[in-house]
């Protein structure tokens, strides 16, 4: 069973320098407000179509989510500059802990893992960042509000 499970807090699971972001080390961060951490592992596994859902999904989010990409691949820059969200780089191994697949997202709260996904259990992490009020509204929906 993975430490990286709901509940698990990464200022104990993370080794202090684990995710390295240019030009500083990133790790530190995961611990401040609320971050969407989106794991892939290796880039050129990842499809169009997944791509283009993590784009959707990011574009959902209120402006007090985070996100953050961290893949083990070296070479990003054409396929998740696509994202226009910070990218991290982390070991392989630390990667396969935290999801035991290619694509997924973890939320976290000031560094407490609160929600686990796979890119392909997207409806369920839309429903949960929506229940937590994590999603920008709807424009109709902005119009049926009092």
């Amino acid at each position: 069973l993975s430490p990286y499970k709901v509940g698990g807090d990464l200022a104990v699971l993370l080794p202090a320098t684990s995710i390295m972001m240019e030009p500083k080390e990133r790790t530190t961060e995961l611990f401040k407000g609320t971050q969407l951490l989106i794991v892939v592992q290796e880039v050129k596994k990842l499809k169009a179509r997944e791509l283009r859902k993590l784009q959707i999904l990011i574009g959902q989010l209120q402006d007090t989510v985070q996100p953050l990409l961290i893949t083990a691949s070296r070479d990003t820059s054409q396929v998740l500059a696509y994202l226009e969200v910070p990218i991290g780089e982390a070991s392989a191994t630390l990667l396969q802990d935290m999801l035991r697949i290619n694509t997924g997202c973890l939320l976290l709260e000031r560094g407490v893992i609160i929600g686990k996904w796979s890119l392909h259990a997207l409806h369920h992490m839309h429903a949960k960042l929506d229940r937590l009020q994590l999603l920008r509204k709807k424009e109709s929906e902005k119009a049926d509000t009092p």
